[in-house]
């Protein structure tokens, strides 16, 4: 098989560390051939990153949260897709069907997958290597310690760990009404969950300013919450929960519950995933706090369904979302010659 040519104008965002890995798993197992160029002087914060594809296929990967290219309104973010992105193939994150009626002329758009940060050894040029310090520093693991198989201790425990965003941040009124109802929901969601199960529930809301001035008796100490430990959490509970995140998006808490086959369950997902990725199998979606309270039940009280749910999501990981799986499907789907 010919290998790949990848030629990838490097963003640093941390959204897009996911697709890095996964091309640099496939640079070493000599699938691709990979080329970084440097990012221009100015340049987008947007996590749409440009591939050029064997010389040919323009190609763009969009891991933005939602349909949020510009400030405006849903339709005006539409529009602003289908006349600002000339492409061959458009892979975005957060997808539906409502895109394929905005899409560029001539280009085919596709669901990506779920998103999440992962560190991976970078080997580019070494000025690139100095643009990377920071984002290198910051408190991301490499892809594996994500991974788990779908085993549980026999004590049945529940894991919602979430955090808050300051309205203040924001300039416009919608998106300080969206951060609004986020804190609301999460909060009232962690008060429930702890009334319910006692020491059984493991909850709270990462530490920082904000959440200290919010909601003070909820806010777990930054201590226990280092990625390490987070990740050693989750292993040890089968169920973890999930609320709607920025822009509609599908948190990247998910991403990370699928790794480590984990049961979830969530408010209702806007965007859909690639692949086989569907409500009542690898998730359970919850409209109120009695939804949530009833379908924790429901696992706590069938193993079977609570092991087929974990199950799903390791053979989901290894298929679809694994960074290596995530982008070689991706560029399968392009008309390579």
């Amino acid at each position: 098989m010919q290998k790949i040519r990848c030629e990838v104008d490097y963003l640093p965002s941390s959204h897009l560390t996911q697709v890095y890995c996964g091309l640099e798993i496939l640079r070493d197992r000599h699938i691709i051939d990979l080329v970084y160029n440097p990012p221009p002087e100015k340049y987008s914060n947007k996590p749409i990153l440009n591939i050029k594809v064997n010389g040919t296929y323009n190609v763009f990967y969009d891991l933005l949260d939602g349909f949020n290219w510009i400030e405006g309104t849903r339709v005006e973010n539409l529009q602003h897709f289908r006349d600002n992105y000339r492409c061959d193939y458009y892979f975005k994150r957060s997808y539906n069907e409502e895109l394929l009626n905005y899409a560029p002329d001539n280009c085919q758009v596709f669901p990506l997958g779920l998103n999440y940060p992962v560190k991976e050894k970078f080997d580019i040029s070494k000025g690139l290597k100095n643009q990377l310090k920071n984002l290198l520093r910051s408190n991301y693991v490499s892809y594996e310690n994500f991974e788990y198989y779908p085993h549980f201790q026999s004590d049945f425990r529940v894991l919602f760990l979430t955090k808050l965003w300051n309205p203040d941040e924001v300039s416009s009124n919608t998106s300080k009404a969206g951060r609004e109802r986020i804190n609301k929901t999460r909060c009232a969601l962690i008060r429930r969950c702890r009334k319910e199960y006692g020491d059984t529930f493991t909850g709270g809301l990462m530490e920082d300013s904000f959440s200290l001035r919010y909601a003070k008796d909820l806010v777990i100490p930054r201590s226990r919450t280092s990625k390490k430990q987070y990740l050693e959490t989750i292993r040890k509970h089968p169920v973890c929960i999930s609320s709607i995140g920025l822009h509609l998006s599908t948190p990247w808490k998910i991403a990370e519950y699928v790794a480590a086959s984990r049961a979830i369950i969530t408010d209702p997902l806007f965007f859909d995933a690639v692949g086989d990725f569907e409500s009542g199998k690898n998730f359970i979606e919850f409209l109120n706090e009695e939804e949530l309270i009833s379908s924790i039940n429901y696992l706590r009280g069938n193993s079977i369904a609570l092991h087929d749910m974990m199950g799903r999501n390791w053979c989901y990981y290894n298929t679809y979302l694994r960074p290596d799986c995530l982008m070689l499907n991706s560029l399968l789907l392009i008309d390579l010659k």
